[in-house]
């Protein structure tokens, strides 16, 4: 049907009489145009119309010293019209963040761009079938990073910080306060003696009287002097200082009593 789009373009493949394609306001010399333009301009230019797909490839793109590699964007021309966003953009060479795979660029999350200021220009371009317009502007926002709008900023590209001591932690390696879900490195999570879960420092208390750390649900409060400890230094509600204490009160008040005996029986 478009002959022309297919194997290497040129001149000789453009039609004899203009007809209208899958635009509808787009004649086959202005797409022979564009095309030609695209070649010219990026790395490899793709035709496949088994799935109706046009595609660019653009160079390795380094941003802030990220390298993010070559994306393939790819227009799906049978959704304009139908669809927000009919194309794709896919990492060739994937370079994504720490936080998810799906995030290949700053400003592209599961093959889709966020387009910000630029998506009147590309709806308008896309619209008018001005092809190379719609992939030269595509391309310029990969090339571009707007701190602030990111998915991820290039700061954080290659893990989060701890909230502890602040070093960044890949995915592979982070964990997660159980309580308050900040995010720790190896060295800043410590477990609950308790439970074994994992928390920030800020989290965990120690036990008044062994001085191990726990988590808030496995200390509780002594009846008697009020401070928290953990069940192994607790019994029916008394902390083990607390009952040595009762002891050693119960032991002097039966020597006094004792005593009291003893000298009464005497003085008889």
């Amino acid at each position: 049907m478009i002959s022309y789009l297919t194997g290497t373009i040129s001149s000789n493949q453009l039609p004899t009489r203009p007809r209208k394609l899958f635009f509808g306001r787009c004649l086959a010399a202005d797409v022979y145009r564009d095309l030609v333009a695209l070649k010219n301009e990026f790395e490899e230019v793709d035709v496949d119309l088994e799935e109706k797909e046009l595609s660019v490839t653009t160079d390795s793109i380094t941003l802030d010293g990220i390298f993010l590699g070559p994306f393939q964007i790819r227009l799906e021309w049978r959704h304009i019209g139908q669809s927000s966003q009919p194309y794709r953009v896919v990492a060739l060479d994937p370079h994504p963040a720490a936080k998810s795979d799906e995030i290949t660029h700053p400003h592209v999350q599961d093959e889709r761009l966020c387009e910000g200021d630029g998506r009147p220009a590309i709806a308008a371009a896309l619209t008018e079938g001005r092809l190379f317009d719609f992939f030269l502007l595509v391309s310029q926002l990969l090339h571009n990073y707007g701190r602030g709008s990111a998915y991820v900023e290039l700061d954080h590209w290659d893990g989060e910080p701890c909230s502890d001591c602040g070093s960044y932690v890949d995915q592979e390696d982070r964990y997660y306060c159980h309580r308050c879900d900040e995010v720790l490195c190896d060295s800043c999570s410590h477990s609950c003696q308790g439970c074994d879960e994992s928390f920030c420092s800020g989290c965990l208390s120690t036990c008044s009287v062994c001085g191990y750390e726990f988590c808030s649900a496995c200390l509780e409060s002594c009846r008697d002097c009020r401070k928290r400890v953990c069940d192994d230094c607790r019994e029916e509600g008394q902390c083990s200082r607390c009952q040595q204490k009762q002891q050693e009160e119960n032991e002097h008040d039966a020597t006094e009593d004792d005593l009291q005996r003893e000298t009464v029986a005497t003085s008889v």
